[in-house]
């Protein structure tokens, strides 16, 4: 009995030590490894707001790339101003237009009007290609300048930055808890970081290291080459989504920061995938058949007998299952035969299919629903709102500008159920029954606005809609959209240079010429008009010229990569093979995953002759495609064919 009595005595008395050192460490500012972010790190931290000679914090000047601006805000607050942090993306910065038509600023004209109790301060700080993990630094700063109110509307731009999870890969679940455990140690953490970067390299190499700003992958030479079905990453970016946007919440808590959760619609009738995928292991002759069975559906819906359309597709989703167009196409069939709960799934798992997944997963706002009831946050439902509000229950382009960004009239829905959610929760000092008194005004109003909005700003948001299909590579879609922005907004440069891009892409190099002679009176030093224009003048035979302006173009105003593509695609096109191998390879050092160049340097050895290495550069090209072919193919394509 003795015995027992001094082990019980021995272990309370240590457990007492243990909590008596984790105090002292606390009070000493140990921080414990939970606080970190166990999937990426930051190189640098530029402050989103700096310090104004009249003591105003403005945003920094390095940050207006991505975000709102001019915005600036007093410290200490001012008496009876209510501070509004909205955080996300570029659907938060009121993208394609600005932020003066987003659901931040609609929000806050409601609130003023209804209420004149208080100043009504938003901050704008939704950031263009921001996911959850940069949206978790931003909210970090700001939880420091006494917000009244954070709303969170964050997940589609979750996979557009190359991370790993190797940790996350290779841990077995038993262990990841563990270590999850005594991560919320201080002592744990402090004998951790003590330890000598070579002991603790593991874990160390596990995280993503990132810079201060974002990296697109599509933004990159190679595009949607780059992306590929990749299990394991995507359910790495799930977890880091889950994690980042708990940890927000907590964070907020701790501060009594109270936390609006959105979740996220996304325009499934009227957006095709990015880019599909076929499923691994498709024979060349299984993807002849599926290919057929494709075309033959989409003339027989253009035709109107959607009937036969379906009965095609269900043919091709028979050979693969896995290819994201089919779906698209199948849910259109599925809406023209009446059948719209069936044609809601299809569209859904086009988006889920999709292989360069642009709009937020659905997943995404499970994980929202879930932390919103497991933590008592008020939810923003605007996902179910926008069904409901859409034809058949299949949100489309009557509520989206593109694949994720809303219409105005969809930026005024989203204030609509945000102030709904705060006037339900009392988080807001404009009282739920003022603001069920004040709704049909509320319409009204905003009604109105929408009306009074200005050509010129239609346009900008014309303009915005084609630049981001651009980036992403839907150039049809880009297209009419750059054309009626072009018709009105005549002083920017990007709009004639990304229409001569696709003119050029189509063999309309008259066009091409035209236009980016338009860029270039505009913005002479343009060097994204320089290169483009060298490649239409080298199609147009004149390559002397084109050679001559390449040389013009300063080599640290462009990517290395991006450069060298260029200026041996044009010795390419002039027939100088041997000048086009020497730079494409270079190319292709810098940018080994770039399907284009590997394409361009295959032609180059094929013109020049050798054939083994014209054959191995063009087998890479399809892998990274991800085409099977034939060997007959390969050896047409070999003899130009």
């Amino acid at each position: 009995m003795k015995n027992i009595l001094y082990n019980l005595l021995a272990g309370v008395t240590g457990l007492a030590l243990l909590l008596l050192i984790e105090g002292l460490l606390a009070l000493g500012g140990v921080a414990p490894l939970a606080s970190e972010d166990p999937f990426v790190g930051f190189r640098g931290s530029a402050p989103l707001f700096i310090e104004a000679e009249s003591g105003s914090l403005v945003l920094n000047p390095v940050k207006e790339d991505y975000f709102n601006s001019p915005q600036s805000f007093r410290e200490p607050k001012p008496e009876r101003t209510f501070r509004i942090v909205a955080l996300g993306g570029s659907t938060t910065y009121g993208r394609p237009y600005l932020g003066k038509t987003s659901f931040v600023a609609w929000l806050t004209q409601l609130l003023g009007r209804y209420d004149s109790s208080h100043r009504y301060e938003p901050l704008n700080l939704g950031g263009i290609s921001y996911a959850s993990y940069r949206v978790a630094r931003v909210a970090e700063e700001m939880a420091g300048y006494e917000p009244d109110l954070f709303v969170l509307y964050a997940g589609h731009n979750e996979f557009l930055e190359a991370r790993t999870f190797a940790r996350q890969k290779a841990e077995l679940p038993l262990l990841g808890k563990l270590r999850g455990i005594l991560h919320h140690s201080r002592l744990y953490s402090l004998l951790f970081r003590m330890l000598p970067k070579g002991q603790s390299a593991g874990e160390r190499a596990a995280k993503t290291v990132l810079g201060d700003e974002v990296v697109a992958k599509l933004e990159q030479v190679g595009g949607t080459d780059l992306y590929h079905r990749d299990a394991a990453f995507r359910r790495g970016v799930i977890e880091q989504y889950r994690y980042s946007m708990a940890g927000l919440i907590d964070r907020a808590r701790q501060r009594n920061i109270p936390v609006i959760l959105c979740t996220l619609p996304s325009n499934l009738a009227g957006m095709s995938p990015f880019k599909s995928e076929h499923r691994p292991g498709l024979s060349m002759a299984e993807q002849k058949r599926f290919d057929k069975l494709l075309q033959q559906a989409v003339e027989n819906l253009k035709g109107g007998t959607a009937s036969e359309a379906l009965a095609e597709l269900s043919e091709a989703e028979a050979i693969d299952d896995a290819y994201a167009l089919l779906h698209f196409f199948k849910g259109a069939a599925l809406a023209q035969l009446g059948r719209y709960s069936e044609a809601y799934r299809a569209y859904l798992r086009a988006k889920e299919e999709d292989v360069v997944p642009l709009r937020a997963l659905e997943v995404f706002n499970q994980v929202i629903r879930e932390l919103a009831q497991e933590k008592q946050v008020p939810l923003a439902d605007v996902e179910a709102a926008i069904r409901g509000a859409s034809e058949h229950g299949i949100p489309g382009n009557t509520w989206f500008d593109d694949h994720v960004h809303p219409t105005i009239a969809g930026q005024q829905l989203i204030a609509w159920e945000v102030l709904d959610a705060a006037t339900r929760a009392g988080i807001v000092p404009l009282s739920r029954e003022r603001w069920l008194a004040n709704r049909e005004d509320a319409d009204r109003l905003m009604r109105q606005s929408l009306r009074d909005l200005p050509v010129d700003y239609v346009a900008l948001g014309e303009w915005g809609v084609g630049r981001l299909f651009f980036w992403a590579g839907k150039y049809d879609e880009a297209y009419p959209a750059l054309v009626r922005a072009w018709a009105t907004l005549r002083n920017v440069a990007e709009i004639p240079r990304q229409i001569a891009a696709i003119a050029y892409m189509r063999g309309d190099y008259r066009l091409a010429y035209l236009r980016l002679q338009d860029a270039a009176q505009i913005d002479p030093d343009d060097p994204q008009v320089k290169l483009l224009m060298a490649q239409v003048l080298a199609a147009q035979q004149r390559s002397d010229e084109a050679l001559a302006l390449l040389a013009t173009i300063p080599v640290n105003k462009v990517a290395p990569a991006q450069l060298l593509l260029v200026q041996g695609e044009v010795q390419l096109l002039i027939g100088r093979f041997a000048e086009a191998i020497l730079v494409l390879e270079s190319a292709m050092e810098l940018a080994p995953e770039a399907a284009a160049v590997r394409l361009s340097l295959a032609k180059a050895y094929r013109g020049h002759g050798d054939l083994l290495q014209a054959e191995q550069e063009f087998r890479i090209y399809l892998q990274l495609l991800g085409t099977p072919f034939s060997e007959t193919e390969l050896a047409a394509w070999l003899k130009g064919d």
